[in-house]
């Protein structure tokens, strides 16, 4: 288990680390008191609150290769400064694939893990073995294949101010699904029980900040949620899609011009279950502009899992 906080008297930036001791089945906890200058300036052996039963796993030494479909990766190293209380841990990764949409792929994501249940991108040196999960995705458009792909060449004209033009344009791939819902000028898009769509005219009144905005409303059974945009912006859904899963888009307009997207707001629907994400794709644009072709994409994660010794644990005779 580890925290990490200010420690009073001993300054601002001053840190407290919980060491476990593996060899007492995590009985008891070090904490350990650093100073600003992340020198050592005391220590208190406590009983672990937590005490278990923890799971055993196995570490395997270095470098370690999982293959995942098309990819096979490798951890080759650890890169971890051991001298700080907390330093995250970076793997050196080498992606190998057997086929060539797959070969520029990079890791997105990590997570490092211990026996008793701490996670995130740090770990403390203490523990036998850590376990770092990883997802991989592709992010070149040339990577992907053409039927994995929604994509629209019709003109679009982007509309003015609280007025909308529906397209609902669907693409299904690999069990996920992309829905190009509506081309929306500035304005409030609606959406009701799911379905039933309306849009208004931006808030320009007082105490409207001008702004992105979401929300929702409940009322018996009807729910209500809606989007706030000062710039036109293009309404995306996406379903069938894993945590690790990766949504990217481009658009054009005239002359093969790359649409410049603001701000891109992404999120989980909150009216439609599924495990539903809906994309506010606003873009620098003026209303009465031309989009010439949009395409989006759904980059599915290829995971992977490695339990390995922390660097310089000294394996058990």
């Amino acid at each position: 288990m580890a925290s990490a906080g200010a420690v009073a008297g001993l300054g601002s930036t001053s840190q407290l680390r919980l060491l476990q001791h593996q060899h007492q089945q995590h009985h008891v906890v070090d904490l350990v008191f650093f100073s600003s200058a992340r020198e050592e300036v005391g220590r208190l052996r406590i009983p672990n609150p937590i005490r278990g039963p923890f799971p055993v796993w196995s570490p395997e030494a270095l470098p370690i290769t999982r293959t995942n479909g098309p990819v096979a990766l490798t951890i080759g190293s650890i890169k971890r400064d051991m001298t700080q209380p907390w330093s995250p841990v970076v793997p050196r990764w080498t992606v190998a694939a057997s086929t060539p949409s797959w070969s520029q792929a990079a890791v997105e994501w990590i997570q490092v893990e211990d026996p008793t249940g701490n996670v995130g991108s740090y770990a403390s040196p203490g523990e036998p073995v850590w376990r770092i999960r990883a997802a991989l995705n592709r992010k070149r458009w040339q990577d992907f294949e053409r039927s994995e792909l929604l994509v629209i060449t019709n003109h679009l004209s982007v509309p003015g101010p609280g007025k909308m033009i529906p397209l609902d344009v669907v693409a299904e791939a690999g069990g996920t699904r992309l829905t190009l819902g509506a081309l929306c000028g500035p304005g409030r898009l609606s959406i009701t029980n799911g379905t039933a769509r309306g849009m208004s005219p931006p808030d320009s009144g007082p105490g409207s900040s001008g702004m992105f905005a979401r929300g929702s409303t409940v009322r018996g059974s009807t729910v209500v949620e809606y989007w706030s945009c000062p710039d036109p912006f293009l309404f995306l859904e996406a379903e069938g899609l894993t945590e690790r899963d990766r949504v990217q888009f481009r658009g054009f307009e005239g002359e093969g011009k790359e649409l410049a997207w603001r701000n891109p707001h992404g999120g989980p629907s909150t009216a439609r279950q599924g495990g539903r994400r809906v994309y506010v794709l606003d873009f620098e644009g003026q209303t009465n502009g031309v989009i010439t072709r949009f395409e989006a994409v759904v980059s599915r994660a290829l995971e992977f899992e490695f339990n390995l010794r922390p660097p310089g644990q000294v394996p058990p005779q």
